[in-house]
């Protein structure tokens, strides 16, 4: 293993931050009533189903254990993770032959047809990265999340844990003629349920510095690692063309082998993440 990054760090931290020191008794965890980070993911593994995952996240929630001890946390949050659109995303293609394969639509109504029939050649076609177009329009499918949880912190100085649960959606808005002429746009979906876990260590750089001698705003940064599950068997295929949605439950039209084959679709990587706990 090479040493040498570390003992550079180890040498410059004090020379820097020379005289900004950071005081322990007002960093402790738990003396926050309103909690708030934003954070980077950074998914690691390959996904089965889309490669996307990458991007900023926001959360907040409350600390109400702030009123009965101030080194601990036990409270409630909420999360948003916005669309990677700046990565390259597509669907896997053994995932596309799967979903082709196993679509039967004769027992659905004509429209809810019609929106299966356009998701099948969606899926197969649309990859790329997505700057942002004009109208909201994206080049392909790209990963938001939208959850919630609690958020523990015993001891004063343990990593901070977090258990929630929410839903991942693939997201495409395209032209509103792909379904029925002049509609104002056509978003398709596929969401399925998520569960997740994270677990997060605070001031990272206190391992390096040890006498904390750097701005107090730094003892903010924070570096964790996170797992979540998606549960496609009760995934859904959302659309809307600004006037209707519509939800389709992907068991009303492809097999039970199919929905088993991706049931437990398993996330997990590294956040970076700025976070006033």
């Amino acid at each position: 293993m090479n040493k040498k990054p570390i003992l550079i760090l180890l040498a410059i931290c004090p020379l820097l931050f020379s005289g900004q020191v950071t005081n322990p008794d007002t960093s402790i965890a738990g003396r926050r009533f309103i909690l708030f980070s934003a954070s980077y993911r950074l998914p690691v593994n390959k996904s089965r189903i889309l490669n996307s995952g990458h991007g900023i996240a926001i959360e907040a929630g409350i600390n109400p254990a702030r009123f009965f001890s101030g080194k601990t946390i036990i409270g409630l949050y909420a999360g948003w993770g916005w669309r990677d659109h700046l990565w390259s995303t597509s669907f896997d293609r053994q995932f596309v032959h799967d979903y082709q394969s196993t679509v039967i639509t004769e027992t659905l109504s004509a429209r809810d047809s019609s929106i299966v029939h356009v998701s099948k050649e969606l899926f197969r076609e649309k990859k790329g990265a997505s700057v942002p177009l004009p109208g909201c329009e994206t080049n392909s499918f790209h990963n938001y999340s939208i959850y919630y949880g609690i958020i523990l912190r015993l001891p004063r100085y343990s990593p901070v844990l977090k258990l929630y649960t929410g839903s991942v959606r693939a997201h495409y808005q395209g032209p509103g003629d792909l379904i029925e002429p002049q509609k104002e746009h056509t978003i398709v979906q596929l969401r399925r349920k998520m569960y997740g876990a994270e677990i997060l260590l605070s001031d990272p750089l206190g391992f390096i510095c040890r006498k904390k001698q750097y701005p107090s705003w730094l003892a903010n940064l924070a570096f964790s690692f996170y797992y979540e599950q998606n549960d496609f068997s009760t995934a859904v295929l959302y659309f809307s063309d600004g006037e209707q949605e519509l939800h389709i439950p992907l068991k009303r039209f492809t097999g039970s082998a199919f929905l088993n084959k991706y049931k437990n679709e398993q996330t997990f990587g590294f956040r970076f993440s700025y976070a006033l706990l």
